[in-house]
């Protein structure tokens, strides 16, 4: 079977469905603008979260020192009455 060859208006053709498949992709200003307030929204929130936790960890840890603290003279208190484990 004969190779056809491409005439100048068949690369043309190749060439405009090439850049209206790209063109139909690309996001528009709108889509960036949509994007740009979702990152902004997004930073937001990881503030207000980075604020909210920085005290929260600092809250835990100390309950967890009281706790051990706790635990250790739960120990003792049961080696003195007789009660150790």
């Amino acid at each position: 079977m004969a190779q056809r060859k491409a005439t100048i208006e068949d690369l043309a053709g190749m060439m405009k469905r090439g850049f209206d498949d790209v063109t139909s992709r690309m996001a528009t200003k709108q889509d960036v603008s949509i994007l740009r307030d979702e990152v902004a929204r997004v930073g937001d929130d990881t503030r207000d979260i980075k604020m909210t936790l920085g005290p929260l960890v600092r809250t835990v840890a100390a309950l967890e020192n009281d706790v051990r603290t706790l635990h250790m003279r739960v120990n003792r208190l049961e080696k003195k009455a007789g009660m150790a484990r």
